[in-house]
């Protein structure tokens, strides 16, 4: 991996900084559990259908070696990531 490239990205974050210059800094991060905060998440990725949008899934219950993923399993973690500037309810 590039190590300029993620230090280039996590410059552009939104970055809660800590006056300790010995911890690294901290990313904020929204975590959707509940029905409400999961509708205003969704609410705000189609808010900005100008965005390219990193996703990534979880999937439990599948077995690779027998099927696909597509449409087998069920999926338990979803992160999406769009750029400093969206705010996914936390931010």
């Amino acid at each position: 991996a590039d190590s300029t490239a993620t230090s280039d990205l996590l410059e552009e974050e939104t970055i809660v900084h800590d006056t300790n210059k010995s911890e690294p800094p901290m990313i904020e991060v929204t975590i959707a559990t509940t029905r409400e905060q999961v509708e205003r998440a969704v609410k705000a990725l189609y808010a900005h259908p100008d965005k390219i949008h990193a996703c990534d899934t979880e999937v439990a219950d599948i077995d690779l070696k027998k099927v696909g993923p597509v449409g087998n399993g069920r999926v338990i973690c979803i992160s999406i990531y769009s750029g400093p500037e969206v705010d996914y309810g936390d931010g």
